[in-house]
């Protein structure tokens, strides 16, 4: 609640000067960005691939595989797996926190984005998606024991935890050849970011699922 009074008033003083602007749409994204960077964490670390002591240069038993598949077993500790719990679930709150308290318009049409959180989570991870299918098409594997497969089983697992990103997210979309965009402009002064008159209510799912990942 500190770090959201902090971002919200964004005063001057040296404690907050760090914190993104959400009164600019750069400022927005910078936050949407952070937060979606914690959220696939786990997605993005290569030891999410691996059986717990199992070595990079090594291929997991098939009694390793079969305990990752039916446990999400892998080469964190227990201790780090809370650390990235919570962490998450803090950026998952701050996601719904930003659509509830603000709106973003498109200058062009007069029209309202539709919770820029999760869309841009949605595309990031696609983004993830066609660049993974794309390198194993030429014959670059990239992290140990990470298909896409497994990839695409590691998002889904994540995303469905905020499920207005999950409705969004099309596991076999194809991004443009050139340029894989986030889907907004480049000149970002066509957005204006405003507060709500009448904040939105958070869902009463969301707590329960945010606040159980914390303490898995």
């Amino acid at each position: 609640m500190a770090l959201k009074n902090k971002i919200k008033t964004r005063s001057a003083d040296q404690e907050s000067f760090h914190l993104p602007r959400l009164d600019t749409f750069k400022g927005v994204l910078n936050l949407l960005s952070l937060c979606n960077v914690v959220i696939l964490s786990n997605v993005l670390d290569a030891r999410t691939y691996r059986a717990p002591n199992q070595r990079p240069e090594h291929d997991a038993t098939p009694k390793e595989l079969r305990r990752m598949m039916e446990y999400d077993l892998n080469a964190f500790s227990r201790q780090e797996r809370e650390a990235a719990c919570f962490a998450r679930g803090i950026c998952l709150q701050l996601l719904f926190w930003f659509n509830a308290t603000h709106r973003v318009w498109d200058r062009r049409t007069d029209e309202e984005l539709a919770d820029p959180g999760a869309y841009l989570l949605a595309k990031q991870a696609e983004a993830i998606m066609v660049a993974k299918r794309r390198n194993e098409e030429v014959g670059i594997l990239g992290v140990p024991h990470c298909t896409a497969d497994l990839l695409k089983r590691q998002l889904i697992n994540v995303l469905q935890h905020y499920p207005p990103a999950f409705a969004l997210f099309n596991p076999e979309t194809a991004l443009p050849e050139q340029g894989d965009s986030m889907a907004y402009d480049d000149d970002l002064s066509c957005y204006k970011v405003e507060r709500r008159t009448e904040e939105k209510e958070y869902t009463s799912t969301f707590k329960n699922v945010c606040w159980m990942r914390l303490i898995v």
